[in-house]
């Protein structure tokens, strides 16, 4: 089962419990929000290019999507997968799907 399978499943369980304002059904929708968020981060998303405004000394970077945190260079280039720093949103910008 993919991240994706798994979120589309934990939705369904979801949908089930409803909206009732039980305390109950309450704390599992919470349990059920953290769950779906932190395999969402796992899914891999591709980093935002950046131009640097054109600047030739400036080091290149990539942006998160999720976030907005910076990714310098150096992981750029030694890197295919990364995690972010910033919201932990998994990364990957290799040429594959």
């Amino acid at each position: 089962m993919t991240e994706r399978e798994a979120i589309r499943k934990i939705r369904k369980i979801k949908y089930y419990f409803g909206t009732d304002e039980d305390q109950k059904d309450i704390e599992h929708n919470r349990a059920l929000n953290l769950a779906i968020a932190a395999l969402e981060k796992q899914v891999a998303v591709r980093p935002l290019g950046c131009d640097n405004g054109g600047a030739e000394d400036y080091e290149e970077w990539a942006e998160c999507p999720k976030c907005s945190e910076s990714i310098p260079e150096y992981t750029l280039e030694n890197e295919t997968e990364c995690y972010c720093l910033g919201c932990g949103q998994f990364l990957n910008w290799s040429e594959e799907e």
